[in-house]
């Protein structure tokens, strides 16, 4: 959903940038390291980066050895240490972050109503909002 959310984004507010197809690794932060020095081996014009899922904190740190590192944008999901570091450097300008505890404690909460009602059709679905992070508010 989010990779849509982007495309679609991109398409009407800027048109002229070119969206390369996701790149998806096996969750092994030196898969994710590679990849992301592979992304900016060819493609000289690359400006910006969006990490979905497991591979954040590899990214960060290829973009933190890359000699454009202060011209690409880095947007993502990550472990809220990668997340902390890289706002405060400033190799991230962007991060989306789940309150874990929060997560956690409406699963928990909502397995325990369902044991309780012997029935799932009572249950219900809980939203836990994302939390958007930047430098000013870590």
């Amino acid at each position: 959903m989010v990779e849509i959310g982007l495309r679609s984004y991109f398409r009407e507010y800027r048109p002229d940038l070119t969206l390369l197809d996701p790149s998806i690794t096996t969750g092994s932060p030196v898969a994710g390291k590679e990849m992301t020095e592979g992304l900016s081996r060819q493609h000289s014009d690359l400006i910006g980066l969006f990490v979905s899922g497991n591979g954040f904190d590899a990214a960060i740190s290829a973009v933190k050895q890359d000699e454009r590192s202060d011209q690409l944008a880095v947007v993502g999901f990550g472990s809220l240490e990668a997340v902390r570091t890289g706002l405060i450097d400033g190799t991230v300008q962007l991060a989306i972050t789940l309150p874990l505890h929060r997560l956690a404690s409406e699963a928990i909460g909502e397995m325990v109503c369902c044991l309780n009602l012997a029935s799932t059709s009572n249950c219900f679905a809980r939203m836990v909002p994302f939390e958007i992070r930047t430098r000013e508010n870590m």
